[in-house]
């Protein structure tokens, strides 16, 4: 659950849809990505720049980069490419930074774990990809997880799927609740009660099977 609200892969990827769609409205399709991009980069600079983030973000704008030349968006050569960038610059974060080492892991586990799961996994439910993804990424960090913690918990197979599928409506309410708050403090409230119930229902999630 952490992952999913944290700054991570998963939000690069929610942030480039929303702003692709809002550039989108005015601008053409090339010069909407490259503008996804720009904001993306600020967007890291803003949080911190924590790997997890700065290895979404070099992945998202490869994913850019493919869509503006018209080539395919090949997951495992961008991560590879985003950890060959991020090494080079700082050789000890694959020892000494748990973050890089789990998201690393993560991207990982879903990139070559899931497609071997959706060929055992032949029934559809409303929840089978974000099933098939935490289950992908947690079999890959699992290890990990217990080597350094000397715990590991299973509750996100169950709670992951849950939250998947509201996160990105809760992050898309909560940036226009911001955006219309620069306007009207009361023009942004009913957008901001539409969100707190969001966040009390994950909240609710979590406190449950935590």
């Amino acid at each position: 659950v952490l992952h999913l609200v944290a700054l991570s892969g998963f939000n690069i990827a929610i942030i480039i849809y929303y702003l692709g769609w809002f550039f989108g409205l005015f601008a053409r399709r090339q010069i909407a990505l490259w503008l996804s991009v720009i904001f993306i980069v600020l967007f890291v600079l803003m949080t911190g720049g924590e790997a997890s983030i700065i290895r979404a973000a070099i992945m998202g704008a490869i994913l850019v980069l493919a869509k503006t030349s018209g080539r395919l968006f090949n997951a495992r050569n961008a991560l590879a490419a985003a950890v060959l960038v991020m090494v080079a610059h700082n050789p000890k974060i694959l020892v000494f930074d748990l973050g890089f080492q789990l998201s690393f892991l993560a991207v990982m586990g879903i990139a070559y774990f899931r497609p071997i799961l959706e060929k055992f996994v032949k029934w559809n439910f409303w929840l089978k990809d974000p099933f098939l993804t935490t289950v992908s990424a947690e079999a890959a960090v699992l290890p990990l997880l217990f080597f350094k913690l000397g715990r590991v918990s299973l509750a996100g197979v169950i709670t992951n799927p849950i939250l998947e599928s509201v996160i990105p409506i809760t992050m898309g309410l909560g940036f226009l609740t911001g955006a219309l708050g620069f306007i009207s403090y009361y023009l942004s409230l009913p957008v901001a009660w539409l969100t707190n119930i969001l966040l009390t229902y994950e909240l609710a999630i979590i406190s449950f099977f935590g």
